[in-house]
Formats: C-alpha cells, sequence, structure tokens
C-alpha cells in the first residue's frame, strides 16, 4: 500500500500578515517604545473594558460606602457621648396626704393582708437630695400603681411613674470642677412588693430634656417608716442608674 503523499505549507510569516489600521497603530507603537506601548494597550483596552463590565458593581459598592459613612459615624458618635450618670433621691409618700385609692380593688383582700387585686392609687410624691423632709426639693414623682397579686406572704404591685428631676448643682463625677445640672423627666415602670422589705428595681424606659432617649434602672427600697395618728410617713431611698 503506497503511503499517502501529504502536502507541507509554509508557516505564514506574521510580519506578512494583513495590517488592518488597529494592529498597525499597535505594532507601530510597540516597535518604537514597548513602555509606551504596554500603557497604550493596558489604558486603552484592558481598563475601558474591565469599567464597562464592572460599572453596575462598581456603583453598588460605592453607594453601600456612602450610606456606611452617613450613618456608621452618627451612631458610632452618639454611642460615644453616652455616659452612666448616678443619681440618689428620696421620696416622701404619706396615704391620704399624696396618695390616693383611685380604683376600688376588684377581689377582697386576702386574710393578712391590706390590699385586693385590681386596688388602684394615684400619687405624687416630693423627692429631695436627703431622707430629711425639710431638705432642698429637687423634683417630684407622679405615677400610679395597681395590685397584680395578692397572696401570702407578698402583693405585687405594677407600677408606672415619672420622674420630674431638676438639680442645676449636679456634677457629672465628684471630681468634676465645672457645675454641668441636670434638669427633665425620666420614666420607669416594673413590679414591686412593698410589704416584704426588700429592694425593687424598675427599669427607664425613656425621658425629656437632659434625660431624652435615656435609659437604664432604679432600684428602691424603704428607708424610714414614721407612723402618724392615721396613717405613716415612707421615706423611699432610690439610686438611679442612668445612661445618657
Amino acid at each position: 500500500m503506497q503511503p499517502r503523499s501529504c502536502t507541507f505549507y509554509p508557516s505564514i510569516k506574521l510580519k506578512n500578515r494583513p495590517k488592518t489600521p488597529l494592529f498597525k497603530k499597535i505594532e507601530d507603537q510597540g516597535s518604537r517604545n514597548p513602555k509606551k506601548h504596554f500603557h497604550f494597550l493596558t489604558k486603552k483596552y484592558s481598563s475601558q473594558a474591565l469599567m464597562a463590565n464592572k460599572a453596575p458593581l462598581v456603583l453598588a459598592m460605592v453607594s453601600l460606602l456612602l450610606l456606611v459613612l452617613v450613618v456608621v459615624p452618627t451612631g458610632a458618635t452618639s454611642a460615644k457621648r453616652r455616659h452612666q450618670i448616678v443619681l440618689r433621691y428620696y421620696s416622701h409618700q404619706q396615704f391620704g396626704v399624696n396618695e390616693f385609692v383611685n380604683v376600688n380593688a376588684s377581689v377582697a383582700a386576702v386574710n393578712g393582708t391590706q390590699t385586693g387585686v385590681g386596688l388602684g392609687v394615684v400619687y405624687a410624691y416630693p423627692i429631695t437630695a436627703t431622707p430629711n423632709t425639710t431638705s432642698p426639693s429637687i423634683g417630684f414623682i407622679r405615677g400610679t400603681s395597681t395590685v397584680a397579686s395578692n397572696t401570702l406572704p407578698a402583693t405585687y404591685f405594677v407600677a408606672r411613674t415619672v420622674v420630674h428631676y431638676s438639680d442645676p448643682t449636679f456634677k457629672r463625677t465628684p471630681k468634676s470642677k465645672n457645675n454641668i445640672g441636670l434638669q427633665g423627666t425620666f420614666t420607669t415602670q416594673g413590679e414591686a412588693d412593698f410589704t416584704s422589705g426588700q429592694p425593687w428595681e424598675y427599669a427607664i424606659t425613656g425621658g425629656t430634656g437632659d434625660f431624652r432617649n435615656t435609659f437604664g434602672y432604679t432600684i428602691g427600697r424603704v428607708y424610714s417608716r414614721t407612723p402618724t395618728a392615721t396613717t405613716a410617713i415612707i421615706v423611699i431611698l432610690y439610686e438611679t442608674y442612668l445612661w445618657i
């Protein structure tokens, strides 16, 4: 069997290929200046193609970056400005004088207790910087309390209060040289057993004035109880921890 004959074609030399205007321009620039030739290719073709293909992605990333720059620093600055302060004050309450029943109990009181479920009281107590009733006033507390549970040995009240606080001499820290003063209101709410003698804790849910956007908690306990001819004067110590 005779082998097939093969025809060999000479290779086409690159220098003999047809010259299009684009390739001619590129080759001419490359032969004269290789560095300029590379820069020309990178700038005119690679960069333009890359940006053309990724333009939507770049725009989205730029928009997200602008959003972060606008929103995050504002929140971070607000967080940095917050600092904790501690307020210590005393309320003075006396049933029939600054505390009154506004809703009668729905259920009779359990034997051994004085208040039935549903009993509601409204009050407006003065508050002072010391337990002495004659000490300078720094505000007052207004609120309502409702008996939510009445069993032996405890009776639980659900309380909602607004503390009106005004102290022009308040210092942020004991070492502070400048008096910054505090004036405004903050709201508290929570559950307490006033009959057990144990401390109770309320959540602070907001405020106005210097207490705007505040949060924290307050702990109360009976400081003293002074009997009178008809009732008793009860002094409550509150230690309040606020972030403002």
